[in-house]
């Protein structure tokens, strides 16, 4: 099918915003005469139709409809109440386009939680954001490939996505280890280390300090949380050895970042 190939050459330049939107069937139907971004949108409740030039779609909870930049559409809303979350980005010029199209989620949660995570992600506005949301952008994608192409029939692919789950559901858990991760899956810990770097590029430990140090990013613009507080929120009892890898990752200390917020 012509969006797996698509699907399988994207490359996008920039991944502007993820954000969610409720809204209620009185005042719809509403139309969009050019679509100001190439958009990913996951129904989380509610069901929606779109009506395009070529092709009319609905999109229920579990789904994600691409909609390319510039498309003309028109949208009614099938439920009193719908509510979706959006991944917007862009394409470089040499980036072909292709036709919007539908693709149903997996069956768990983790493609829907990449689309939260990266709209909590992107709101924070903070260093290294941008590169982590495209990373939750390329994981989504995979997801897709991977349900479109059969490869999560295979035992490996499928037991490294519900270990990636169980990471992004645990991460802030002060217990967490990330050889927890290693026994969900079921995989050596070498085999799954090299699984994970080909799928992610880097290692389980370095995407888990990454999940961690962003998240103290947000409590840390919040006044309400202090230093210590943000370092135990994100699985840290030692304030000492959270300063050290915060620094380390952001090059500014956890008071630093405080103060700015």
């Amino acid at each position: 099918m012509e969006h797996i190939q698509w699907l399988s050459d994207l490359c996008i330049s920039e991944l502007l915003f993820a954000k969610t939107y409720t809204t209620v069937k009185k005042y719809y139907p509403i139309r969009n005469k050019s679509r100001h971004h190439h958009g990913f949108i996951y129904t989380l409740e509610g069901a929606e139709t779109y009506t395009f030039r070529d092709k009319k779609i609905t999109s229920p909870p579990g789904t994600i409809l691409y909609i390319p930049k510039g498309e003309a559409y028109t949208i009614e809303l099938d439920d009193e109440v719908n509510v979706v979350v959006t991944m917007e980005f862009e394409l470089p010029e040499c980036q072909a386009q292709t036709r919007p199209f539908l693709i149903k989620a997996d069956k768990g949660n983790d493609t829907k939680n990449c689309f939260l995570e990266a709209e909590r992600i992107c709101n924070s506005r903070r260093y290294a954001s941008s590169v982590l949301c495209k990373s939750l952008f390329y994981k989504v994608v995979y997801n897709l490939l991977s349900r479109e192409t059969g490869y999560h029939t295979q035992k490996s692919g499928q037991r490294l996505c519900d270990a990636v789950e169980y990471i992004h559901s645990n991460y802030r858990r002060n217990d967490f280890r990330i050889t927890d991760a290693y026994a969900v899956s079921g995989i050596s810990a070498k085999y799954f280390e090299t699984l994970f770097r080909q799928e992610y590029g880097v290692t389980p430990k370095e995407y888990l300090i990454r999940l961690r140090i962003e998240y103290a990013k947000v409590l840390l613009e919040n006044e309400k949380y202090t230093v210590s507080d943000a370092a135990f929120e994100v699985g840290y009892s030692d304030i000492y050895h959270f300063s050290k890898i915060f620094k380390a990752k952001t090059g500014m200390s956890p008071g630093e970042v405080k103060r700015q917020g």
